[in-house]
């Protein structure tokens, strides 16, 4: 058995997330704008839009 989850991002240097949920009829986990500030201060630079699933048991798939 093993625990898994899966990760999708997309990442571009600007679009709309808004229209990226209606395209794929999806609510994301996060968003990043290129105007948001890390915790180093400096700019995010670039846009992200993911989505993430809960983490899960598959009874068919051996530990890695």
């Amino acid at each position: 058995m093993a625990t898994i989850w899966g990760h999708l991002t997309l990442i571009g240097d600007n679009f709309d997330h808004s229209a990226v949920s209606a395209a794929l009829s999806a609510t994301p986990t996060w968003i990043k704008k290129p105007d948001d500030i890390l915790g180093n201060g400096r700019r995010f630079g670039h846009c992200e839009w993911g989505v993430t699933t809960h983490k899960f048991i598959a009874d068919d798939l051996s530990d890695v």
